[in-house]
């Protein structure tokens, strides 16, 4: 007879079960303002939408943006090699590089303030033009009340905060920025409700701008 479920396994299964009835929702950010944009969807985001979406921040992006990514990291590639860059976690409940899937599986108790669970992203190369970074993300708040994601930039002023509801939903990320030097460090951290958060990878790359600017109106 099978025994019981070890919690990283239970939290698998959970967040399973709970993308039987997922939905969809695009954040897009600048990080030179800090200001966010979220677009809840009821099916997965597409390359033309994101970059209206990104193109309301005033660049006019290319969608053709998001299939050409210098970096690509997650689970099952944490680090790599050339150029150079790597995911340190902090306090994830488990890893699946199988599917590489990082879970973060927290108590209502948790307090981001004194305990930091997240993980920092480090890029040796980083673009010298516009740069989109781009995370994949399950979650959802507890019962009642709203969540928040933290990105953060070195140099960057002003950090950016994605709310994350009580629904279950599949969260894709799309952060705008200018690497003010070539070694950049972003940080995403769990702060305030969030109870459960897989983190399926990421991807960084130069952002290719339109010249026309009336392409997406």
């Amino acid at each position: 007879m099978a025994g019981d479920p070890t919690p990283a396994e239970a939290t698998r299964r959970r967040a399973l079960e709970l993308a039987e009835t997922q939905r969809f929702v695009h954040h897009v950010a600048d990080l030179a303002t800090g200001e966010v944009e979220t677009t809840e969807l009821d099916r997965p985001v597409t390359p033309i939408s994101r970059a209206q979406r990104l193109s309301r921040f005033g660049p006019v992006f290319d969608p053709t943006i998001f299939g050409r990514p210098i970096y690509r990291l997650g689970a099952k590639v944490p680090y790599q090699a050339t150029p150079e860059g790597w995911i340190e976690l902090t306090r994830p409940t488990s890893t699946a590089p199988a599917v590489d899937t990082v879970y973060w599986d927290l108590p209502a108790g948790y307090d981001f303030r004194n305990s930091f669970a997240g993980m920092f992203l480090t890029f040796t190369e980083m673009p010298t033009s516009r740069t989109l970074a781009s995370f994949t993300l399950s979650g959802h708040a507890f019962a009642g009340t709203t969540g928040t994601l933290m990105f953060s930039m070195q140099l960057i002023p002003n950090p950016v905060y994605i709310p994350v509801d009580a629904n279950f939903g599949h969260h894709t990320v799309d952060l705008t920025f200018v690497p003010p030097q070539r070694l950049m460090y972003i940080t995403m951290g769990l702060t305030a409700n969030i109870e459960l958060l897989a983190f399926s990878g990421m991807t960084l790359g130069t952002a290719p701008l339109v010249l026309e600017p009336g392409v997406f109106a």
